[in-house]
């Protein structure tokens, strides 16, 4: 992750917001001090977000210099560091959840409904691609922390392929991923390959709360 240093915004036992006067490239990862009451907490993160401010200043004046809130998702968190951010939590600052972000590769608009239905009911943040062209730059933009792909035969054009443009990736390449497949068309050659890469499978049909257990593993795998 690159080096900067900023104010403490919102924290959550999930992540940070923090604001910093230089931008920071979504998907960058890297050490994460959180230096509170002289109290330095050590822990690993990713960043998911960064967007410009604005700030005003007393009288109407606006900070020339620019500022960034960049949100920053906790990777990996040492049992000391979790029980500093849960006291912070506890006190005085603002807590902000960081919602998972999940990018949702498919052209079948009822597919899209369904599923975004399902997880903007719990809590996640969306990103739909229907050109699979657009995936590598929509799980930039968006920060994704999972990819959902549609891999059933009905899906046109075919989207296994994606899979490999995610994996070639090197921000992507650690996405965890969950690919919706009707069982029948998984031949041995293809459950390998799906195998080899830990891609998770829903097999279809499936109800929302399959769906959602499904990806609550695999971010709890990955986080």
């Amino acid at each position: 992750m690159n080096t900067a240093t900023g104010d403490l915004l919102n924290v959550s036992a999930t992540g940070a917001l923090v604001r910093v006067l230089r931008e920071l490239p979504v998907g960058a990862q890297g050490p994460v001090v959180l230096d509170v009451d002289a109290r330095q907490i050590e822990l690993t993160g990713r960043v998911v977000r960064c967007e410009r401010m604005t700030i005003e200043l007393p009288g109407g004046a606006v900070l020339k210099q620019p500022a960034y809130a960049v949100g920053v998702m906790f990777t990996s968190v040492s049992a000391a560091a979790m029980q500093g951010v849960a006291q912070l939590c506890g006190g005085a600052l603002s807590i902000e959840e960081l919602p998972f972000r999940v990018l949702v590769v498919s052209a079948d608009a009822k597919l899209n409904a369904t599923v975004s239905e399902a997880l903007s009911g719990a809590g996640y943040q969306i990103r739909l691609v229907t050109d699979a062209k657009a995936t590598i730059r929509a799980a930039k933009e968006s920060g994704a922390d999972l990819a959902v792909v549609d891999l059933r035969e009905r899906s046109k054009p075919s989207m296994w392929w994606v899979l490999e443009l995610i994996e070639s990736d090197p921000v992507t390449a650690g996405i965890p991923l969950v690919a919706l497949a009707d069982p029948a068309s998984l031949n041995a050659e293809r459950q390998r390959h799906l195998a080899d890469r830990h891609v998770r499978v829903l097999p279809q049909p499936f109800v929302p709360a399959d769906l959602l257990s499904l990806l609550a593993h695999a971010l709890h795998a990955q986080h």
